[in-house]
């Protein structure tokens, strides 16, 4: 059984960089008699590159705290959708040594309700000594389909999952920059003609990861650039 990566348009990601760098990953999972078909990725920006978010200095890289603050799901969703992308959302940051998903626990106390821009002195000087950039997130799933027909190749069905998420994060402790991010999957699977929960959960894993990934690397590029200006 093969794995295929397509594009599926000219604005497509370029899946091979991605995979290269760690920021995307095709898993070989076998469930009974299951193997991937399609992983077709899309983004709405373009030109990412593994290495968008590292902005060198001669003290080193900056680190960037995306700190998961909330998950919005579509009406009717499958059970667990919201802790899976919790969760997917977390093991993907934790294989970047340039993000972090929470701040560090020996950082001062932070009141989020403070407006005053000289306010939270400590909060913000810890951060500048250990070059760091925290950020509030929200993770939107924009959509999320699943159809399962006949397997025109062979006996059996065809489970396609496509999940599209939408990130977006502002700076802490005061809203002074915001960014987003966006990344659509779509994972297609081969099953006997019995179709179970478990490959439906299957797809939907890994698509989700594909879509968090894309909106990850996505949002790096758009804070680079901001960057620069």
């Amino acid at each position: 059984m093969r794995n295929l990566v397509k594009k599926t348009s000219a604005k497509t990601l370029n899946v091979f960089s991605l995979l290269s760098s760690g920021l995307c990953r095709i898993t070989t999972m076998r469930v009974r008699q299951l193997s991937i078909l399609i992983v077709s990725l899309s983004l709405t920006v373009l030109g990412v590159r593994p290495d968008a978010a590292t902005a060198k200095s001669k003290r080193g890289p900056e680190i960037l705290i995306f700190q998961l603050a909330q998950v919005d799901i579509p009406k009717n969703s499958p059970p667990g959708l919201e802790a899976l992308i919790r969760s997917k959302f977390d093991a993907l940051m934790s294989k970047q040594p340039q993000l972090l998903p929470q701040i560090p626990k020996d950082a001062p106390s932070m009141d989020a309700s403070v407006t005053d821009r000289r306010g939270n002195k400590p909060f913000r000087k810890y951060m500048k000594k250990h070059r760091m950039r925290p950020f509030r997130v929200t993770l939107e799933v924009k959509q999320l389909e699943m159809d399962i027909k006949d397997n025109p190749r062979v006996a059996g069905k065809l489970i396609s999952a496509k999940i599209q998420i939408h990130m977006f994060g502002e700076t802490l402790p005061f809203r002074t920059m915001a960014f987003t991010g966006d990344g659509s999957a779509t994972i297609a699977i081969e099953v006997g003609k019995k179709v179970r929960d478990k490959d439906k959960r299957f797809a939907r894993e890994d698509a989700a990861e594909f879509a968090i990934n894309l909106a990850i690397a996505a949002s790096l590029q758009k804070l680079k650039i901001a960057q620069k200006k």
